[in-house]
Formats: C-alpha cells, structure tokens, sequence
C-alpha cells in the first residue's frame, strides 16, 4: 500500500509538470521536436509559436526546416509568402506563393496574397490574371474588384479600372478602400476634381484612423489647377494629421505635408518635412518614391533661397 502512495504521488508530480510544460505551446513544440525531430508539422508549429513573440529571424529557419523535411507541406511556404510580402521582399514572397497556388488554386485569400506580391514585384499582368481568376470564382469580391481595378490603372486601362472600382463602390458603399482606390483612378484619369474629392472624404469618414486618404486628399487640395478645389491650408490639417497617425514614420504622409506646406509657401517647413520623407522611404528601400522625394526637396530648397534672398533684398534697401 505505502509502496503504491508513493509511486501515485511521483505519477501525479510529473503530470502536473508536464501540463505546465505544455501550457506553453513553444516549449511544447520544442519537446515535439526533440523527441521526433523530422517532424515537418512540429517545425512550422514551432514557427508560428516564434512569431507570436516576434522572433521572426528563428520562426523563418523553422518555417525553412518544416519545407526541407516535407517539400510537399504547404503551410511553411505560405507562412515564409507573408513574411517576405511584409518586409516587402515581394520577389521572395512570390517564389513561396507559386507551390502554394499549384495546391490550392480555388483558396481566394492565399491566390489574392499572390497577386498583392506580384503587383509588389511589378509584375503586373500576372497580378490582373490572378485577380480575373479570383473574380471568376467571386464575382462580387469586393476587394478583388478594387485591387484588379488598381492593377489596371497602372497598366494605363483606365476606362475597365474605373468601372471596377465603380462597381466595388456600388457593391460596397461604405468600404473605405474601395472609395479611395476610385479617387485615385479618377485623379490619374484627369477626371472631375469634385467627385476625387467626394469619395477620398468617404473614406476618411468611413476609416478616420486611416492616414492614406488623408496623404491623398492632402495631394489634391494642394495640387488642383482648380482654385475653387484648391486649399492650401485644409491640405496642411489634412497632412498633419497623416503624420500623426502614422507616428511620423510613414514616407508617404510626411512626402504629402511636405506637398501641403509648399503649397501654403512655406518653403523651409517643406524641406524638413521633405527630408524626414526622404529617409523614411530610403529605410524601407522605396526606390520610385526616393527619387520622387529628391526631386521636390531640390525644389523646395531652391523655393527656399529664393525667399530669403528676396528678405535680404528688401532689409537692404
């Protein structure tokens, strides 16, 4: 009996160690691994577990481990796919998505990553015949309509974009994704200022803690040939608070305030804002918009000269 207490208390010990073991799913999957270390599904378990505290550097060499041992397992590639979209490596975001379509050609949310990835590498008609596939399958996906829509524009369709993105505003009255990629298509087509405006201050109202429509509305109110549309000042607002929400980290917002303040003529504000754009877009390797940004630096500083050349002018006479 004394023998049979005992070995029950040491059975009880261990089993509570090893729920407290387990309640972690890390050091579950470690031990999983441990003990059947070719285990492919234990690999990119572990992965994910690395992921959720941030150790994406350790979570990709399971992710890469799980795919050596099992070629055929599908769920490290796509795991590896949205790692390499979100660093923006799109190129290497493509090579892990292209197994995963050949398995699961009908699965809408992993062909549309594809093609968010392809657009990413420039690879744009690649990117439109994923979206048509995805439309064929869904032919009311509201946000197939807007990125195929996009895809287009830049193609230089504009007529087939607007009249997707029309119909995903139709479909979707209150998505403010679809109203502001319908703005964007009517201002690159030239198209009525009023109605770009109108639906890019849907979409702030629809998505207030959203910066891009605000960067955007920013671009149009400082930008507009059209002096009943023109608004310097409401452009500034707009972009500032962009950089607000964006935390003063986002190229694309602090580029719009630089716009704005330029346009208002304040001309040394635009340089600064334009600089911070300007090291922004280079950390995260933005090439086209880098460029873009050294451009308008070079004219806000030569706008700059300008004016205090002309005070020094004035204080001398």
């Amino acid at each position: 009996m004394i023998v049979f207490v005992l070995v029950a208390a040491l059975l009880f010990v261990r089993t509570r160690h090893q729920v407290a073991l387990w309640r972690d799913t890390k050091t579950l999957f470690t031990e999983t691994i441990r003990v059947t270390p070719m285990n492919a599904i234990a690999h990119n378990c572990l992965g994910g577990a690395l992921l959720d505290e941030q150790q994406e550097d350790a979570a990709i060499r399971e992710f890469e481990t799980a795919m050596r041992i099992s070629p055929n397992y599908i769920e490290p590639y796509i795991n590896l796919g949205r790692i390499m979209h979100r660093r923006g490596r799109y190129a290497d975001a493509v090579r892990y998505y292209e197994p995963v379509r050949s398995a699961r050609p009908d699965d809408v949310h992993l062909v549309a990553e594809e093609a968010q990835a392809l657009v990413g590498a420039g690879r744009l008609e690649e990117a439109v015949r994923l979206y048509r596939h995805i439309l064929v399958l869904q032919p009311d996906d509201v946000e197939a309509l807007v990125h195929l829509g996009l895809a287009l524009g830049m193609q230089g369709h504009p007529d087939e974009a607007l009249a997707l993105l029309r119909r995903a505003v139709v479909l979707a009255p209150m998505d403010p994704s679809a109203h502001h990629a319908l703005a964007k298509a009517i201002y690159l087509s030239n198209g009525p200022a009023a109605e770009t405006i109108e639906h890019l201050r849907r979409s702030i109202q629809y998505k207030p803690d959203w910066a891009t429509p605000y960067s955007s509305l920013a671009i149009v109110l400082s930008k507009s040939p059209d002096t009943s549309v023109r608004n310097p000042d409401e452009a500034v607002r707009l972009a500032t608070r962009a950089v607000e929400l964006t935390g003063q980290r986002d190229a694309d917002a602090l580029a719009a305030q630089s716009v704005a303040l330029a346009a208002q003529g304040r001309f040394d504000a635009a340089v600064t804002a334009a600089r911070k754009a300007l090291a922004q877009a280079e950390g995260s390797k933005r090439d086209s918009l880098v460029a873009q940004i050294r451009s308008s630096l070079a004219t806000y500083q030569a706008l700059a000269s300008g004016v205090a050349a002309r005070r020094r002018g004035s204080r001398d006479r």
